[in-house]
């Protein structure tokens, strides 16, 4: 499993497009990804962001091959809303679930 993180500063009046444009971006995820989520800082509201799990690290880069001339989707979103956002990327190296 792979975990890709953007993070931007999305000013307040710019929120309630930017959730409704996530969901229209992220609606339809490609089956090497398990889950895309958006989340905002509760102790600095103008901080979020889109973090996405990977099925592997070989999907992920498999994906990001494909897409060499392409802008990620998460980078345009972000770009609409004239910010730049930075990127992180960690491998998942132990997992708990209740359910395990």
């Amino acid at each position: 499993m792979l975990i890709t993180e953007l993070e931007a500063k999305i000013a307040k009046e710019n929120w309630i497009d930017f959730k409704l444009q996530f969901q229209k971006i992220f609606e339809h995820v490609p089956s090497e990804i398990i889950q895309t989520l958006l989340l905002q800082n509760p102790n600095n509201s103008e901080s979020w962001k889109i973090v996405t799990i990977w099925k592997s690290k070989e999907d992920f880069l498999k994906k990001r091959k494909e897409m060499e001339n392409q802008i990620p989707p998460g980078y345009l979103l972000v770009r609409e809303f004239g910010v730049e956002g930075m990127a992180t990327m960690y491998d998942v190296v132990e997992r708990s679930n209740k359910n395990d």
